[in-house]
């Protein structure tokens, strides 16, 4: 056979496996329309029969679920708040002549704010002072004197017995000379003795007794207040024992001069108060803080003139501070004091400081129907200010084992239930699971499933709305 048969035999071969294909491409829609085509299925290399006109499989994103350990929780938002505030005021009128702090300065308890003046209250101070001075020196007199009073009372009294004695003597003088010229008299008329002699003798016994008589007179002067009825006269009893009597007749002769001083003592005490008084005024020109804290507002102006009352500065006590934050009126029952409260403060990098519930309001916000909860903070670095946004996270209860879910790939939510597509042999499939919402979660977009899902299972995250039960799936991503 020559080589141009041999060509001609291959092109004719060739063109009839080409119309064999032709023919065979023509038959493939008529076999699929009787339902005799079948398909290699992906990976597993399983051979279905394909329906006619099937839809073509949906492409999903999918999460492995997994178990956790979830407390029951309640989160909200909200800001710190001071705990407490001090509004410094000015106690008595003044000027201000020098301002030491500026808003957002931090102060310690007795740290100087301010200085005022006050000309009258400098004056009075001064005034206050010399009026002490002669307090003093009047009380200084009024002990002397009543010192000096006790002196001549103690010479009277030494002196009153001596001229008590000094009357016995004469007594007895003017009575010897009267028995003596009682007796001469009888001499006389017997001319015992001489006329001359009795006229003598008359004039002694004459003497004797005007003596007498005058120095009782003096007796009865010098005695006069040292005497028993002056006893009874102060509603004193007579004492028997004659150093007490001397004591209470002293007494009673000093009373002027102890009445002097005690006016003079308390002349002293009311110049001293006076002089505090001032004092004091003067001084509260000084404002000083009473609390340690950051001034949050000063009022005043250098030159300015300030009135009682008037407010300088407010200092917010920052050492510890509120986290305070709403509640939903549903989950009030909930809520008590002492449970775990973990804020977290974005502007600080999501810092956290972990606290406790310390103060829950008595009452309901009539508008939003919320709940005000305050959890205290220790302040100690002072980085918490007033007005900084925070989050809270309060645990309410212990922790159980969760499936967290994404709340996105819900297709359906009833109460506590809500359903699912979950993957399986490459279809997907609805699942209702059960939700416990006291376990939290939903502000980072995932709840928490107790029923109806087992960990490991596939779920479908964001579910396109052509998704149907049992349809077709590949997994995107």
């Amino acid at each position: 056979m020559t080589s141009g048969s041999h060509t001609l035999e291959r092109l004719t071969a060739s063109r009839r496996a080409r119309s064999s294909v032709r023919g065979f491409t023509r038959l493939v829609p008529a076999l699929a329309a009787a339902g005799v085509l079948v398909a290699i299925a992906g990976c597993e290399r399983t051979l279905r029969p394909v329906e006619a006109n099937a839809p073509p499989p949906t492409g999903v994103r999918v999460v492995a679920v997994r178990a956790q350990q979830l407390a029951p929780e309640i989160e909200s938002f909200g800001t710190i708040s001071y705990r407490s505030k001090a509004a410094i005021s000015a106690t008595v009128e003044g000027t201000a002549v020098a301002l030491a702090v500026d808003e957002g300065d931090r102060v310690r308890p007795g740290q100087l704010l301010a200085q005022l003046e006050n000309v009258q209250l400098t004056i009075a101070k001064s005034q206050a002072e010399s009026q002490l001075r002669s307090a003093e020196a009047t009380l200084e007199l009024a002990k002397a004197r009543l010192a000096d009073g006790g002196r001549e009372i103690e010479a009277r009294l030494l002196s009153l017995k001596r001229t008590r004695l000094e009357l016995e003597q004469r007594r007895r003088e003017a009575e010897e000379a009267a028995l003596t010229l009682d007796g001469r008299e009888k001499l006389f008329k017997i001319d015992g003795i001489s006329e001359e002699q009795l006229r003598s003798l008359r004039l002694q016994a004459q003497s004797a007794q005007t003596a007498y008589e005058g120095l009782r007179s003096q007796y009865a002067a010098e005695s006069i207040g040292l005497r028993d009825e002056d006893l009874r006269a102060a509603g004193l009893t007579v004492p028997s024992d004659d150093e007490q009597r001397m004591t209470l007749l002293a007494e009673i002769n000093l009373r002027t001069l102890k009445a002097q001083l005690d006016a003079a003592t308390a002349g002293l005490e009311a110049a001293r108060s006076d002089l505090q008084a001032a004092s004091l005024l003067l001084e509260s020109l000084t404002i000083r803080s009473p609390v340690s804290g950051v001034v949050g507002v000063r009022q005043a102006g250098i030159g300015e003139r300030v009135r009682a009352a008037d407010q300088l500065f407010t200092i917010i006590e920052d050492a510890q501070v509120y986290a305070v934050f709403s509640v939903a009126e549903k989950q009030a029952p909930r809520l008590s004091c002492g449970m775990p409260v973990e804020v977290t403060v974005p502007a600080l990098g999501n810092r956290r400081f972990p606290t406790s519930v310390s103060m829950i309001s008595p009452l309901l916000d009539p508008i939003s129907g919320n709940l005000t909860v305050r959890a205290l903070i220790r302040n100690e670095d002072g980085s918490l200010r007033p007005g900084l946004f925070i989050r809270a996270r309060v645990r309410t209860g212990e922790s159980r084992r969760v499936i967290p879910v994404p709340e996105s790939a819900l297709v359906r939510r009833e109460g506590r239930e809500a359903a699912v597509f979950v993957v399986r042999d490459g279809r997907a499939f609805k699942r209702t699971i059960v939700l416990e919402p006291e376990l939290g979660g939903e502000s980072a977009g995932r709840l928490a499933a107790v029923g109806g899902i087992e960990e490991g299972e596939r779920i479908v995250d964001e579910p396109p709305p052509e998704l149907k039960e049992g349809g077709e799936v590949y997994v995107q991503g």
